[in-house]
């Protein structure tokens, strides 16, 4: 699922950062189809975002959440063009990574 990840990242002047990701993600319920088979569930397990190598964000998610879900958090301690990096893994091994320049 390369490039599922979209975001921004900007601060303002009090110095607190704001990061907005949009995930594209199915996010799926385990669900039965017309002739009743099984389809398995498929959502994000563990997401991260990190700052100077240091993880600022950690969330363990499940099927609860909606598809394509939008994630908003702040951060403090950022500069203009510092980098945050993204990532996320699934209940089926796949995962995303991105970065975000704070502006």
């Amino acid at each position: 699922m390369a490039n599922s990840i979209r975001g921004r990242a900007e601060i303002n002047a009090d110095g607190v950062t704001h990061i907005r990701l949009l995930i594209n993600h199915p996010m799926a319920l385990e669900r039965r189809d017309a002739g009743g088979q099984v389809i398995a569930a498929h959502f994000i397990e563990e997401i991260k975002a990190s700052h100077n190598n240091e993880v600022v964000f950690q969330g363990l998610w499940g099927q609860a959440v909606s598809q394509n879900p939008y994630l908003s958090f702040q951060l403090l301690g950022a500069k203009k063009g510092d980098r945050v990096t993204i990532g996320w893994r699934d209940n089926k091994g796949e995962s995303d990574n991105a970065e975000v320049t704070i502006s």
